[in-house]
């Protein structure tokens, strides 16, 4: 196998409000094409690992208080689950990475829940106008980590610094 490098996107995890799912922090999630969302072709979707792969010392770990609405959730009722989405605009550069082979993505949930920092305008599905709506919902603070081999980097570090920098917000690849 060649030698590998991974990429490091600042960014977040999309749909909290809808999936209620937090993640723990030392869990690292997998990140999936969703091929089955008849909204959005280029989804790809952020989920928790199936339990047997995570390490048993983390399974009772609370994830999420209790509230009115929502039960204590713990690593063990989560695994396997889906916590989000990826953000629509790095769906497609995402899939592109991987279509041109060799290449990993992964998730690492930083610890932070909040209210998107973009403006309404911005956090709708851009490739897809006549599907776009306000956004707003509350997003999981997240690190990508995009792994190629070394002969890539360049070719997907541009790739990524584009859409990053059309992207806006918090978002942010981070160099090494």
């Amino acid at each position: 196998m060649a030698e590998q490098v991974t990429i490091k996107i600042r960014s977040t995890i999309s749909g909290y409000h809808y999936f209620h799912v937090r993640p723990h922090v030392d869990v690292p999630l997998l990140v999936e094409r969703e091929e089955n969302n008849k909204k959005d072709p280029k989804a790809m979707s952020v989920r928790m690992p199936v339990l047997s792969s995570i390490p048993s010392h983390l399974h009772n770990c609370v994830t999420r208080e209790a509230d009115k609405r929502h039960p204590t959730q713990t690593v063990s009722n989560i695994a396997g689950k889906q916590v989000g989405r990826v953000p629509a605009n790095l769906c497609g550069t995402f899939r592109r990475i991987l279509d041109g082979g060799e290449a990993t993505l992964s998730c690492n949930y930083l610890g932070t829940v909040k209210l998107s920092v973009l403006p309404p305008a911005q956090q709708a599905y851009q490739h897809r106008p006549k599907f776009d709506r306000q956004g707003g919902g509350a997003v999981c603070k997240c690190t990508y980590h995009v792994t190629v081999p070394v002969g890539r980097r360049c070719e997907v570090l541009n790739l990524l610094e584009d859409t990053v920098d059309k992207m806006g917000g918090d978002n942010k690849v981070m160099k090494e």
